[in-house]
């Protein structure tokens, strides 16, 4: 249990009165010592959630299939940058870079950059060979695609009943909400539209992919949750920084502070409709004809391991989980829809 981090919560709050929600999600999540985020990346099989660039290396293909089908659109500029907003321990970042390796000009052309700004991952990262940046604000403005990868979904955000503001407070040695009814709460996040804004300052051409979990127009938000080794924690202030904390991401609030900076949005659309647009079917298609001929000539071994990663890969457009993921797509004026969304 991580009494630490939990003590320096509760002795925040009687030096400073109850914590606003994403106060306490910041310290939870991301305290340079004791936070969820700030060990090994927990988004993994054998950690606490899988994200798709850990399922299947088709999702990083895909993304690099867009990625060089923009750089066609803006007439194949040198350089043409790839960010990886919240890139954790690199897994999408690297996948794209590898695939992008099948069309020599654009490898050439193209600057894979990961954005973390946890500082061992940053650090990690950093000795992998990946260019790294602790934040946006830190690269100059750039022609290319940003890609962010539930990250919206880990942004710390505010709680609120109506117009009334809930906060964490303390009894005893434990943390306690001041509502009890936190699960119908309706999440605000003051910082991801501040995220849109620097996306804005730094996207001098190109465009932005945002994938995650979410809500938009008439649909109901989901509760917010916890997590810890794929299971779903029922209390959330219970042991802080051992868990993930997880909110639906507004989606229409997202697009309207990307349309106040001037950028053109699109959607949002599912993930499995987002991913069949840029080519899943055939790069299925082209997995199954690999396995065919494997276990035509006996390689037996081969074939089984096909099939196994042509199941994961399924579950990357599955409508009952990571394919009903929503996808938002912003880009610079004058640009089309990317080939994701269109």
């Amino acid at each position: 249990m991580s009494t630490r981090l939990r003590d320096k919560i509760i002795a925040r709050i009687r030096e400073r009165g109850p914590l606003p929600f994403d106060e306490f999600m910041e310290t939870a999540l991301y305290d340079s010592d004791d936070g969820f985020f700030a060990g090994a990346s927990p988004a993994r099989p054998e950690g606490h959630f899988v994200t798709s660039p850990h399922l299947s290396p088709v999702f990083e293909g895909l993304l690099a299939a867009q990625a060089r089908d923009a750089w066609h659109t803006m007439e194949r500029p040198d350089p043409f940058v790839v960010v990886d907003l919240g890139a954790g321990e690199g897994a999408l970042a690297r996948g794209i870079a590898t695939a992008a390796t099948s069309d020599e000009a654009f490898a050439r052309a193209l600057r894979v950059v990961a954005v973390e700004r946890g500082e061992i991952a940053a650090k990690h990262l950093a000795s992998s060979g990946l260019t790294v940046a602790t934040s946006l604000a830190d690269l100059e403005p750039l022609t290319g695609v940003v890609f962010a990868n539930e990250l919206f979904d880990n942004v710390p955000f505010s709680l609120f009943a109506g117009d009334e503001e809930i906060m964490v407070t303390e009894e005893g040695d434990r943390l306690i909400w001041q509502s009890r009814e936190w699960r119908s709460l309706r999440p605000v996040s003051k910082r991801s539209g501040e995220i849109v804004d620097q996306v804005g300052r730094t996207l001098a051409r190109g465009y932005v992919l945002i994938f995650d979990y979410g809500f938009s127009g008439n649909e109901e938000p989901e509760t917010v949750r916890g997590y810890r080794g794929h299971r779903l924690v029922e209390e959330l202030l219970d042991d802080p920084g051992s868990s993930d904390i997880t909110g639906p991401v507004d989606f229409d609030a997202l697009a309207a502070r990307a349309r106040s900076n001037g950028l053109q949005v699109w959607g949002p659309v599912s993930q499995r409709d987002a991913l069949m647009a840029l080519g899943y079917r055939a790069t299925l298609d082209r997995m199954r004809a690999d396995q065919q001929q494997r276990e035509q000539g006996g390689a037996w071994r081969g074939a089984i391991e096909v099939y196994a990663e042509r199941g994961q890969a399924a579950m990357l457009v599955d409508p009952a989980g990571l394919g009903a993921l929503k996808v938002l797509a912003l880009g610079t004026k004058g640009l089309p829809a990317p080939r994701a969304l269109s």
